[in-house]
């Protein structure tokens, strides 16, 4: 606790208006995307600055931790108030003071670029799934499976989407080996 509240105190994270676990979820284009920010405010003086905060209670500074989580609470915290953060941080607990947070400054087109492959990504979805083939009632669309050839490939409901599951059998009792313009290492 000492070393948070000098945290706290070194850093200003102090103010009058400050919330934690802020659901930032938005619906976009019929689309759910969410997320929690750990801290938000608008911190006091001298700063007078919106910072999203992220707080991370591992002794491994970089093994959780993404500048994408960041941009994606930025992103949200402007669709859904219109309003674009100065700075996010990741607060490291486990830190002493000076090492504990690591800023980033927010810029409206870093947000507009992250938004866009966002909503593109989403898009890429919905048509692939559009694309899916349905192969029985009850297969699931997009099952994957790893291919596994043999002489029950005859029997498997998805041979007529499996290459490896065509290919030609040898008859039985036929020697193995490489065949004519075939390499083998």
């Amino acid at each position: 606790i000492p070393r948070a509240l000098r945290t706290i105190q070194d850093h200003g994270l102090l103010a009058r208006d400050a919330a934690a676990e802020v659901v930032l979820d938005i619906v976009t284009n019929g689309h759910k995307i969410a997320g929690r920010s750990d801290f938000i405010m608008n911190r006091a003086c001298p700063d007078k600055d919106l910072v999203l905060l992220d707080g991370k209670g591992s002794r491994w500074r970089d093994k959780y931790t993404s500048n994408t989580q960041l941009l994606w609470y930025a992103m949200l915290y402007r669709l859904k108030f219109k309003v674009v953060p100065d700075r996010v941080a990741f607060i490291y607990w486990r830190y002493e003071s000076e090492q504990s947070v690591d800023w980033s400054e927010i810029h409206l087109k870093d947000l507009l670029s992250f938004q866009a492959g966002v909503l593109q990504t989403i898009s890429d979805i919905e048509q692939a799934r559009k694309n899916l083939v349905q192969l029985r009632p009850k297969d699931q669309p997009g099952m994957v499976f790893w291919a596994n050839p043999g002489s029950d490939c005859q029997l498997c409901n998805f041979q007529p989407l499996c290459p490896e599951g065509n290919r030609p059998k040898a008859p039985k009792g036929a020697a193995h080996g490489v065949g004519e313009g075939d390499f083998s290492f």
